[in-house]
């Protein structure tokens, strides 16, 4: 069975209150005192903390200022290389030239012979 609800009581707005001063003291209440006063007055509270900090020449999250190089993903293949076809003049055979793209660079990886061309 359902349980009864206990009274709720309504919601009055307050006319009598100054709006532009509650407004003021939840903000303050809510942002912590910074001690530095550089950083405390070179604030803007219209601009997000990322503007802000970057204005100040500061980072907001260290690792991606200074990235550091992943050993796993710089080792690693990609899934699908380029591979080209050289046919070798005055020859049957054919060479397969295979390339890699890696860290923007492109870097032939092998080159052999075919010796019998398909038909």
């Amino acid at each position: 069975m359902p349980k009864a609800k206990g009274k709720t009581r309504r919601q009055k707005f307050g006319y009598n209150v100054n709006r532009k001063r509650l407004n003021r003291n939840a903000r303050r209440k809510a942002a912590p005192r910074v001690e530095c006063s550089h950083i405390r007055h070179a604030w803007d509270h219209a601009k997000s903390v990322r503007q802000n900090l970057a204005e100040m020449g500061l980072a907001l999250d260290p690792n991606k200022a200074v990235p550091l190089r992943k050993r796993k993903n710089w080792r690693q293949k990609p899934a699908s290389p380029k591979r080209r076809t050289i046919p070798c003049l005055g020859t049957s055979s054919i060479t397969y030239v295979t390339w890699w793209r890696t860290t923007g660079r492109t870097i032939r990886v092998a080159s052999f012979p075919r010796l019998f061309a398909e038909e």
